[in-house]
């Protein structure tokens, strides 16, 4: 199962929501691996600095994902991979062997309205892998905010 987080917006979430949603993956006994394909390399940072024995984190900010997925996961279950932001090639090839794309959004409808470009992609990424499914992910949502409690319609 390849798990992504994906928005061309940066400052969503993405990297700790990867880090966190692979440790507790690794957590539950799969052999997991985190790859952190952000030319920034912020996981593999982490990683160097955190003493992570729960998964492993590779850097692979390359668009040959698809070319090269069953190379760079091996013997791994579960993959996260933590993809750059924007709609380029990179985060393309990664869509396209994909399973399930989150793509985090900050609770404003402004934030949901400008993941528009990186659901287009989704959807004509879906004609070359058809088992690839999105979803969108409210991060950083303030409980009891009028912000919050209006996400819904931002959402529909």
């Amino acid at each position: 199962m390849i798990i992504s987080l994906v928005n061309q917006k940066g400052g969503t979430g993405k990297t700790t929501i990867a880090l966190n949603l692979a440790y507790c993956i690794a957590e539950k006994g799969y052999k997991t691996l985190l790859i952190d394909a952000d030319p920034q390399g912020s996981s593999l940072q982490w990683q160097a600095i955190s003493n992570n024995n729960a998964f492993t984190v590779v850097r692979h900010p390359k668009a040959n994902f698809h070319k090269n997925i069953e190379k760079v996961t091996g013997l791994y279950k579960m993959v996260v991979i933590d993809a750059p932001p924007g709609t380029g090639s990179i985060s393309k090839s990664i869509l396209l062997c994909t399973n399930l794309a989150i793509v985090p959004v900050g609770p404003s409808p402004l934030d949901i309205w400008s993941s528009k470009d990186i659901i287009t992609l989704m959807r004509e990424s879906r004609t070359h892998n058809r088992k690839l499914r999105g979803k969108l992910l409210i991060s950083k949502k303030i409980v009891g905010t009028t912000l919050g409690r209006g996400i819904r319609g931002a959402l529909k």
